[in-house]
Parts: structure tokens; C-alpha cells; sequence
């Protein structure tokens, strides 16, 4: 069913061109991206975090999003070790790493949920003016195909980025935070 508003522009591009992107919860996410940039808590992406990404085709965001969340996690990490170290017993400093975890997780937490409707728009434009600017057709339907192809929805993308980033974080902790952290120790004794 074709809407009656689907030829009209929303903040310059075509809403009929934004429903092909969405493919799923479709008046949702226009509704979102009208109040943008009043933002709405993105329930979904914040709890799933890079998965949600991933559904939504955005590997390159998510990916971002999770090497910045692992540096800053690394770097508290790392002072809260440094310091607590010198100031507080094991014990206390193993409390307080774990509250410095959980305090971290709350602060990405609400950052995903604000901010995912505005990267998610982010992404979306710029596929249509990728779309828009290689397709010599300018045909509608030719570039509603070639925007389907790059977006939509994917479980694929579930299970890539689940996995991808399972994989991700053991190699960072093992290569990167460990001996990082293990450094900063040893500068700091």
C-alpha cells in the first residue's frame, strides 16, 4: 500500500525513499527522525547495542561505537588501576573496578539509547546520497533497488556483528587492554 505522503521530503529526501531504507517499524522511525533532534530512548539499541547496529547494516558505526567504548573503558580502567592501586588493598581496588565497570556500562547504556535515532538518520542519508549519486538511471524504482541492497534490516548482521565483536573483544583484551593495563601497572610501581 502506497502512502499518499511517500513523494513528500522529510529534511530534503524523499520519504519514499526513507521507507526503503527503514524495512521494519517504518512510521516509527519517521516519526523519530521528524522530532530529530529531540531525541527518543532507542530501547533496542540500547540494549543490544552493536547487534542493533548490525541489524540495521551500520558495521562501520558500530564498529566505531565499540572501538571508542573499549579505549575509554581501557583508559579508566587503567587510571582507576593506577592510583587505586597506591591508595587501597586488593580487595578494595577489585570493588572499585567493578563499580568503575558498572558506572561505564550505565554511561554507554544511555548514550546508545539517546543517540542511536540521529546515527541511525546519519546513516541513512548518506546511503541515499550514495545511492542517488552512482545510479545513472535516476530512475525511482532503480534506486529504490539499489538502496534495498544497501538497507534494510539483516539477522545476518545479528549474528555477524554478535559473533565479529565476541571475537573483537577477546583479541583487544588479550593484545590490547591486558598489556596495556599491565604497562601503567608496572610505570606506576
Amino acid at each position: 500500500m502506497i502512502n499518499q505522503n511517500e513523494d513528500k521530503a522529510m529534511q530534503g529526501y524523499s520519504v519514499r525513499y526513507i521507507r526503503t531504507c527503514i524495512e521494519k517499524n517504518i512510521d516509527t522511525y519517521i516519526m523519530r527522525f521528524n522530532n530529530l533532534p529531540e531525541h527518543q530512548f532507542n530501547w533496542c539499541a540500547a540494549f543490544f547495542g552493536t547487534t542493533w547496529g548490525g541489524y540495521r547494516l551500520m558495521y562501520k558505526y558500530s564498529f566505531i561505537y565499540w572501538a571508542v567504548e573499549w579505549l575509554i573503558s581501557t583508559m579508566m580502567y587503567a587510571i582507576v588501576g593506577g592510583i587505586g592501586s597506591k591508595l587501597f588493598d586488593v580487595d578494595t581496588l577489585y570493588q572499585l573496578l567493578m563499580v568503575t565497570a558498572i558506572v561505564l556500562q550505565i554511561i554507554f547504556f544511555v548514550i546508545r539509547g539517546v543517540y542511536a535515532d540521529e546515527l541511525y538518520w546519519k546513516f541513512l542519508r548518506e546511503k541515499i546520497d550514495y545511492v542517488k549519486s552512482h545510479n545513472s538511471s535516476q530512475e525511482p524504482y532503480d534506486i529504490e533497488a539499489d538502496l534495498m541492497r544497501y538497507t534494510g534490516t539483516s539477522l545476518g548482521g545479528v549474528f555477524l556483528m554478535y559473533f565479529g565483536m565476541d571475537i573483537a573483544n577477546a583479541l583487544y583484551v588479550s593484545f590490547v587492554m591486558v598489556p596495556f593495563l599491565a604497562f601503567v601497572l608496572l610505570l606506576l610501581s
